[in-house]
């Protein structure tokens, strides 16, 4: 645990900024790599038990031990990488401009936010190189207000550590809370948009949603805002292509169904939402960064 804990910390984090900005990118891929391998083989660890078993159920739950070790063993790549590529470019937004392509539809998205005209809920799917697509999509003009965790969660030194690169890009962020939702409200109907997450898990959730097939333990927070200011939702994911080019993508407008049944509406709309954040997930499964068990009680379940 005292391993998991050094990991998660706000001084891991300030290490891996300091090593990365020193050590070319050659070096930095490949140490980053040889941790990743290194923190694979610790299957104890809870980080690598909750993504073995993230990997497990977004791959149809078909996958035996040996499988498993590998995909697992992608994801941690990936993130180490994607980490040692944010570190080294987090004070260069020309870079990030050449690095990160935004869909069409992602342009429109943003040179709307611009305007406060038309409320909408953001939804980030945790794809790709999540905390680079938050930065560019700063950078490059996305003006929304970002609710964030509660601040009570593990870990909440690390996680403000993460939100001041995000607010030196131009993101105004602020933790759950019921004040901070009534905010969230007001600004959607007054035409601005409100970016928050879909697939981080939260414990003890009222609600449990189907995700990927299963009942998850994931947040359903924006579905309330959504409904509450009547305006739709986009998802944002980012992909890492295959020439080393960022994607930022976005789904269509989702627009929420109403019911008599306040907790029908709600679990309704969300599975909606959960299900599109598959269509990212799936064919990407490696680059799913969820390191917490989003289906807790399956974790002894898998090989």
């Amino acid at each position: 645990m005292e391993l998991q804990r050094t990991l998660n910390s706000q001084r891991a984090g300030i290490w891996a900024l300091r090593i990365s900005q020193f050590i070319p990118p050659r070096m930095g891929h490949w140490l980053a790599n040889r941790v990743a391998s290194w923190i694979s083989t610790r299957k104890d660890l809870p980080l690598v038990r909750a993504i073995r078993l993230n990997q497990w159920v977004a791959r149809g739950c078909g996958l035996n031990s040996v499988e498993l070790d590998r995909a697992s063993l992608a994801v941690l790549q990936h993130i180490a990488s994607s980490y040692y590529t944010l570190f080294r470019h987090i004070d260069q937004p020309d870079w990030l401009r050449n690095q990160v392509v935004l869909s069409p539809q992602v342009e429109s998205l943003i040179t709307e936010s611009q305007n406060n005209r038309n409320g909408l809920v953001i939804a980030g799917v945790h794809m790709g190189n999540f905390d680079l697509l938050m930065q560019a999509a700063a950078w490059r003009g996305l003006k929304a207000l970002a609710i964030s965790l509660p601040e009570d969660t593990e870990n909440i030194q690390a996680v403000e550590w993460q939100h001041q690169f995000r607010r030196q890009a131009g993101l105004e962020i602020l933790p759950a809370s019921l004040s901070n939702f009534r905010r969230a409200i007001r600004h959607l109907k007054d035409g601005g948009m409100v970016l928050t997450g879909v697939d981080r898990p939260i414990p003890s959730p009222k609600q449990r949603p189907l995700f990927l097939g299963f009942p998850a333990s994931v947040p359903i927070h924006y579905i309330p805002l959504a409904l509450e200011a009547d305006v739709p939702l986009v998802l944002l994911a980012s992909v890492h292509a295959t020439d080393g080019h960022d994607l930022i993508l976005s789904s269509d407008q989702i627009k929420m169904r109403r019911f008599k049944d306040h907790q029908k509406e709600i679990l309704w709309n969300a599975e909606c939402v959960l299900e599109a954040a598959a269509g990212f997930i799936q064919p990407n499964p490696e680059q799913w960064l969820i390191s917490q068990p989003v289906w807790p009680e399956m974790i002894h379940e898998m090989p």
